[in-house]
């Protein structure tokens, strides 16, 4: 799978609030690169895309758990998350 990529336009950095996810199935992995807080989301079925479901579950309600899985995909994931977060402009 691939990482999706994004800001938030919230500023909590330099560079906003970055957000990398992966979607793997039904299963959202993320990581707000800014905070270094990482977990992992349920996608619903009309969402399409990692983007729409961690707006939904991380930054709109906090429906996420950040537990063993979600550690996992962390330490799979840090140096593409640290490169991701790196090619991102600043904002602030």
């Amino acid at each position: 799978m691939a990482l999706e990529v994004w800001n938030s336009g919230r500023i909590y950095d330099r560079k906003g609030q970055v957000i990398v996810a992966e979607k793997a199935g039904e299963n959202v992995y993320f990581c707000d690169a800014s905070r270094r807080i990482y977990g992992m989301a349920t996608a619903l079925p009309e969402e399409e895309n990692a983007r729409e479901t961690i707006t939904r579950a991380y930054l709109n309600g906090r429906e996420y758990v950040s537990d063993f899985t979600a550690s996992r995909w962390w330490d799979a994931n840090r140096e593409a998350v640290n490169k991701a977060y790196a090619s991102m402009p600043d904002v602030a």
